[in-house]
C-alpha cells in the first residue's frame, strides 16, 4: 500500500469513527461514558494528526521533482540499501518502512534516515536524499493508478498525482515498469529484513 492510500484509509477510517461515536457526555470526569468523551478527543487529535500527514504528504507528492534519471538513482540506491542491510539488524531496521505507509512526518524521517551514516553515504552516492527515498514509493505508485486511470478514460486525479511523473510513465512506460517490477521487490525485501 502506498503512503498516500495508507493515510487516505487512515484518515477515511478514523473521520469515520467520531462520527459513529456516542456524543460526549454532560458529566464531570467521573461520569459514566466520560472515558468515551476523552477517547474520542483523543481520535480527533488522531484525525487532526492524519490529515497534516497526509495534506504534508499529498503537497510532497504532486509537487515532487521527478524525472526518470531520479526513479533510475532510487532504483539504484533501494537495491544497494538491500543488500547493505543484509545481516545488518541496525541497518535493515530503518528501512523497513520505505513505502509501508508509516510516515508521519516527512522531514522527520528523512532526518534520521539521513542520520545513519550508510544509508546517508549510498544516497549521496546516487544524488539522492532522504525525502528522495521516502517520496518515491508514493510518487511512482500513485503515478502509475494515474495512468492506469487515464488509459481507462478517467481523468488523473490532480491532487494526488504528479504531473511530471505521469508524463514520463506515459512516453517511458515499457521502462519505467520493469524499473519499477525491480523497484518494488527490493521494497519488499527491505521491509521483511530483520
Amino acid at each position: 500500500m502506498t503512503l498516500l492510500a495508507a493515510a487516505l484509509a487512515a484518515l477515511v477510517t478514523a473521520a469515520a469513527g467520531p462520527a459513529a461515536a456516542p456524543a460526549a457526555p454532560a458529566a464531570g470526569p467521573g461520569a459514566p461514558g466520560a472515558e468515551t468523551a476523552v477517547a474520542g478527543s483523543e481520535s480527533a487529535q488522531l484525525v487532526d494528526a492524519r490529515a497534516a500527514a497526509l495534506d504534508e504528504l499529498g503537497q510532497a507528492v504532486v509537487s515532487y521533482p521527478f524525472t526518470l534519471a531520479r526513479f533510475e538513482s532510487c532504483v539504484a540506491a533501494v537495491k544497494e540499501l538491500r543488500a547493505a542491510a543484509r545481516g545488518r539488524p541496525d541497518l535493515a531496521q530503518p528501512l523497513r518502512g520505505l513505502g509501508s505507509g508509516r510516515l508521519t512526518s516527512l522531514e522527520r524521517a528523512a532526518g534520521r534516515l539521513e542520520s545513519i551514516p550508510d544509508v546517508k553515504a549510498i544516497l549521496a552516492k546516487h544524488g539522492l536524499s532522504g525525502r528522495d527515498l521516502l517520496l518515491m514509493p508514493t510518487v511512482i505508485q500513485s503515478s502509475r493508478l494515474a495512468h492506469f486511470a487515464v488509459q481507462g478514460g478517467r481523468p488523473p486525479p490532480a491532487d494526488r498525482s504528479n504531473a511530471a511523473a505521469l508524463e514520463v510513465i506515459r512516453t517511458e512506460g515499457p521502462r519505467v515498469e520493469k524499473l519499477y517490477q525491480g523497484y518494488a521487490a527490493d521494497l519488499a525485501a527491505l521491509r521483511k529484513m530483520r
